[in-house]
């Protein structure tokens, strides 16, 4: 009898903590016909692909996902979890995020009475504060993410370790990484390929990039929100700080011109810092603004005046929305300069509308326009210089991994125009 009081108290405590354990199967699809159409500019090592095409493009309204995550009440206040999440593009059934499977997320969690602990790959800090506060959905037509992310390592990073905590109103992170993504090689506008001159060197944040010492990452996020209403109405502050530590030559390339890139400088550290704000009205309205700085360390024996001036970017982003019944129509709009180097700029706007079939899908529009203002030429030899905004240089170099619009981009002294309509779907 003792035997077997002591065997259905275990089963009964098994499903117990079987009852306390969940998994869920989570993501969004979203795919669109898109036109785009891209002028050349003026700089033919920064060119690319120019002209119109039509094409169907992955993520432009909301970022395509696919992810998986559980969570265990261990009691006391004390709950396991984890994520695992990839980003599946539609257009191909191929992978974004540089081909990783688990690109987007994959960590582990400990939450206790006392705050949140995250081990793996994560979001930074830096991106929170974009995501609090834009007024679209962080994907390939949202200036937030396009003009603020100056640096790829703002928006993920490798082997991160996060705290996260929540007080009332307020919500905060701080995270590290000993190597959040950055080759010993190098830093480079390229995937992967085979050559002489920085064929080693890769994307900051790529799959294979990464050397323990090296890309030593921190950060901090704060947010304040009272959103008293059913819809989320109220009021969203945030604010974020990021900081790397690279050691690493730069290089330009490849183009059509530098088949193996060329070296332009070595970069130290970077820092920077946004700060972000949105408010969410009973009416319908939300409207939303984001400004932040980041500026690199920078060396360059091609440019020997930017040995103390480094290279400082400036970006600034409004938006806003307005939901009535089945519809959502919003606009961007968004500046992105060096404040120093070429002195160039971007300078974009976004359109759009949402029609809600029901509550998981959407018929969506976007249109999308980008400006380089080249600003000056920095000579690299007799016959070649850099000229140009943000925009080209970060994608050319690989200090971003794609260009605004999901991979339309702008030239120095171009113009690009994008037009999509497309289907959302969350499950």
């Amino acid at each position: 009898m003792k035997k077997t009081l002591l065997a259905a108290s275990a089963a009964l405590a098994a499903c117990a903590v079987h009852a306390q354990s969940t998994v869920e199967i989570y993501g969004t699809a979203d795919v669109g016909a898109e036109t785009t159409n891209r002028t050349a500019g003026v700089n033919p090592l920064l060119r690319s692909n120019v002209g119109r095409k039509e094409r169907l493009a992955p993520s432009m309204s909301g970022i395509s996902a696919l992810g998986f995550r559980g969570t265990e009440d261990l009691g006391g206040g004390m709950r396991a979890g984890f994520v695992l999440e990839m980003q599946p593009t539609y257009d191909e059934g191929t992978l974004g995020n540089d081909g990783r499977a688990w690109g987007r997320q994959a960590f582990v969690s400990l939450t206790t009475p006392y705050g949140e602990i995250r081990l793996g790959r994560q979001y930074a800090p830096f991106f929170y504060a974009k995501a609090f506060s834009t007024t679209e959905r962080l994907a390939g037509t949202d200036l937030f993410t396009g003009l603020l992310t100056i640096n790829q390592l703002q928006v993920r990073q490798d082997n991160q370790v996060s705290y996260w905590l929540k007080a009332g109103k307020f919500t905060g992170s701080i995270a590290v990484s000993p190597n959040a993504g950055v080759g010993a090689a190098g830093i480079n506008g390229r995937r992967a390929a085979t050559g002489a001159t920085g064929s080693t060197a890769q994307i900051l944040g790529g799959q294979t990039a990464g050397a323990e010492g090296r890309g030593r990452t921190a950060g901090a996020f704060i947010n304040y929100a009272d959103n008293p209403g059913p819809g989320g109405q109220g009021v969203s502050v945030s604010a974020a700080v990021h900081t790397n530590r690279f050691d690493v030559p730069l290089y330009l390339g490849p183009t059509a011109t530098l088949a193996n890139g060329l070296p332009v400088g070595v970069l130290d550290d970077y820092r920077s810092y946004v700060l972000a704000g949105r408010y969410i009205a009973a009416s319908g309205w939300a409207v939303a603004a984001a400004f932040g700085e980041g500026s690199y360390d920078f060396k360059s024996s091609a440019f020997p005046t930017l040995v103390s001036d480094g290279i400082d970017i400036r970006s600034f982003a409004v938006g806003a929305r307005y939901t009535f019944g089945v519809w959502q129509v919003g606009a961007m709009y968004g500046i992105q300069k060096f404040k120093n180097f070429t002195k160039g700029k971007d300078t974009a706007f976004v359109l759009g509308a949402d029609y809600n079939l029901s509550k998981r899908t959407a018929l969506y529009t976007r249109y999308g326009y980008l400006k380089d203002d080249e600003g000056r030429t920095l000579p690299v030899s007799a016959t070649a210089g850099i000229n140009g905004g943000p925009e080209p240089l970060l994608v050319a170099t690989g200090l971003r991994e794609v260009p605004v619009w999901n991979g339309v981009g702008v030239n120095p002294g171009g113009k690009s125009t994008s037009f999509s309509i497309g289907i959302r779907h969350t499950f």
